[in-house]
């Protein structure tokens, strides 16, 4: 009797146990794993710091990609071409360049009535180096450099602008030479004002110059040595009266024209077609440097 009395004691314990140790496991609070935990941990510390990131280099979280081409409107061109305008400091300014007539010893033949560019460089040339020039000098120099270009292209030409500049390296040994298309005189004086010799092609029949044989050289060039209010200064070698010969801003820049032809074309041309195909050519300038 007591052996069974003893018997249920236990079997009652372990069952309580049993029911203990179910309800415990049934009831109690589950916990996240660790594995997890660490990276939901990771993933709540890590998406702040990358928004401040991109917040300190001020990179947009949208962007738009603007294709390539011509800007949506015309401010940042127009505001680029302003920047390019040149003007000078000085109200006047003046280089000492000798001055020659293209016709040094008033021989006005075919050769010398179209010799302008010739005399120019002449001119320029002297400048550059600094030494003293003179009819005779000035004379065989013209003589010279127009026998180099026959040999080398042929004939005696009308030279534009490029043209003009291969004879002052070929023939003058002229060095830091180049062109530039303009749009106003301050772009001149701007120029000389930096010491810096200015060659201008012009439309010779509309210059205002009255010691010119009327009606005046259909196509011409200048030496610019420099600026005084409202006028550019020259030496003008198409006239025995031209040295430090001033024309007015609005006649020079009008009659500023590049010849629009190169050496070999055109050349079938009366003087008054050429008068009239000068209008054609660009408002460009040779820009010559010590």
């Amino acid at each position: 009797m007591a052996k069974h009395i003893v018997k249920k004691i236990v079997v009652g314990f372990v069952v309580l146990c049993v029911v203990f140790v179910f309800d415990y496991w049934l009831f109690a609070p589950k916990n996240i794993s660790e594995p997890e935990s660490k990276e939901t941990n990771q993933q709540e510390s890590t998406l702040p710091e990358q928004e401040k990131d991109l917040e300190n280099e001020n990179i947009p979280f949208q962007t738009e990609t603007k294709k390539k081409g011509k800007p949506d409107n015309n401010l940042a061109q127009q505001d680029i071409e302003d920047e390019l305008i040149l003007k000078p400091q000085k109200k006047s300014f003046k280089l000492n360049v000798p001055f020659i007539s293209q016709s040094p010893y008033k021989k006005w033949d075919h050769l010398h009535n179209e010799a302008c560019e010739e005399a120019s460089l002449v001119m320029a040339s002297h400048w550059i180096n600094s030494t003293p020039l003179n009819k005779k000098i000035a004379d065989q120099k013209i003589k010279n450099s127009v026998s180099w270009q026959k040999e080398n292209w042929g004939g005696h030409y009308d030279l534009n602008a490029k043209d003009t500049i291969e004879l002052a390296k070929g023939f003058f040994n002229i060095k830091k030479i180049y062109f530039t298309d303009i749009k106003s005189i301050d772009e001149i004086k701007y120029f000389l004002e930096q010491g810096k010799l200015v060659l201008a092609p012009m439309a010779g029949r509309n210059l205002d110059n009255p010691y010119f044989q009327t009606p005046g050289p259909a196509y011409h060039m200048v030496v610019v040595v420099g600026f005084e209010k409202e006028h550019v200064i020259t030496n003008d070698p198409g006239t025995f009266r031209g040295k430090s010969f001033k024309y007015p801003d609005k006649n020079f820049i009008n009659s500023l024209h590049d010849w629009p032809f190169k050496k070999l074309e055109k050349n079938d041309l009366t003087k008054d077609q050429k008068a009239q195909e000068i209008l054609k050519g660009k408002k460009r300038i040779i820009i010559i440097e010590k």
